[in-house]
């Protein structure tokens, strides 16, 4: 991790690790209970399109008709118009990917929930600073899971977590810490380097091109992408 990396000190960072990721989408609705109004701009990051599609539906389908994903492979069109009316909170929560939220610049964004941890504790930093901006005060909600079957190994980062919290004068939970001094820190940083990098964030042409450009290898009985 970059030492210099550091959270703005205006957010109020609270992290929930997660034993079982089941039990991750009811507590997307309590938090969303606790503190959204539809006056609220409410940004969720999910780690892939796939996941941001389904959290999309879950939460239409839980009262939440105003909610919208960004996704990466939205026409300019499109995008333009979600970004405005997310920015005049007609639509509102918005959920993006890392990729998809790229140049998003929106002012009073007052919640940021991390769904899913993203592949680099920089992306984490540039996630939250979403909010608390201009001198505002905002909140941050993490969801950490480190026994996921999910796309990567959140426990790796456990560490470079527990540093941000620390160093921005957060609480550091007591069941992350432990986390920490058991797996140590995240050993891909950088998201380039990271095993993962533009798996989840390739278009399907794009993804077609790379095979095609691909000696192939047949594995039998292989459940593997």
């Amino acid at each position: 991790m970059d030492d210099g990396l550091a959270a703005n000190t205006s957010i109020r960072q609270e992290v929930e690790v997660f034993k079982n990721d089941k039990d991750k989408p009811a507590r997307l609705l309590h938090y969303l209970k606790q503190y959204y109004t539809p006056e609220k701009k409410v940004i969720i990051f999910g780690l892939y399109k796939k996941e941001c599609a389904w959290l999309e539906t879950f939460l239409y389908d839980k009262g939440y008709p105003k909610v919208i994903a960004l996704q990466g492979d939205m026409s300019q069109d499109k995008r333009t118009q979600a970004i405005t009316d997310f920015k005049a909170c007609n639509k509102t929560p918005l959920i993006a990917t890392d990729v998809a939220s790229r140049g998003l610049d929106v002012q009073d964004v007052e919640l940021v929930i991390n769904y899913t941890f993203p592949l680099t504790i920089e992306d984490y930093v540039h996630r939250i600073g979403r909010t608390g901006r201009a001198g505002k005060k905002g909140l941050a909600i993490c969801f950490f899971s480190p026994d996921s079957k999910g796309a990567q190994d959140e426990k790796a980062h456990a560490g470079d977590l527990c540093k941000i919290l620390r160093d921005a004068g957060q609480e550091v939970p007591k069941d992350l810490q432990a986390i920490a001094d058991t797996s140590g820190g995240n050993k891909a940083s950088k998201k380039k380097a990271h095993p993962l990098f533009g798996v989840h964030f390739k278009s399907a042409e794009q993804m077609a091109a790379l095979e095609a450009k691909k000696v192939h290898t047949k594995f039998e009985d292989s459940d593997d992408e």
